[in-house]
């Protein structure tokens, strides 16, 4: 029996579909995601090959369209790497990897050393009480 035969499908049904729709929406994203990725790559390759063919000329003559002609090819790269840089950690998996960083490191860190030094501070007080009073 397939959902168009059944004209009330059942809650687990719909859940299926709507679980099946979210994986092809999140495969289709990856997809894209990859193909953005292979052509900045495959564009920093073109340009890092270009900018291997110039500078050579450049520096046997140094002429100002030469030079701003790599300029531009290196500001290009730069703005590539930085795309593809972003590319591979979205900002969902920035954030969950900033969280972590956090609790692991510097809540985890802070709070030891706040019960290491507080207990230590409250043992003096207690000694110092006990022996002026």
């Amino acid at each position: 029996m397939s959902l168009e035969e059944n004209p009330y499908p059942s809650d687990e049904s719909a859940e299926f579909t709507q679980a099946i729709e979210e994986v092809e929406a999140a495969i289709a994203a990856l997809k894209d995601r990859y193909r953005q990725i292979s052509e900045a790559e495959q564009q920093k390759k073109d340009l890092e090959a270009q900018f291997s063919q110039i500078e050579p000329q450049w520096r046997e003559n140094p002429l100002p369209e030469l030079e701003k002609e790599l300029v531009q090819i290196r500001e290009q790269i730069q703005e590539l790497e930085v795309i593809l840089e972003s590319n591979l950690l979205k900002e969902g998996e920035l954030k969950r990897l900033f969280w972590e960083g956090i609790r692991r490191g510097l809540l985890g860190e802070v709070f030891w050393q706040i019960v290491r030094f507080g207990g230590i501070g409250v043992l003096l007080g207690w000694i110092l009480r006990s022996c002026s009073g």
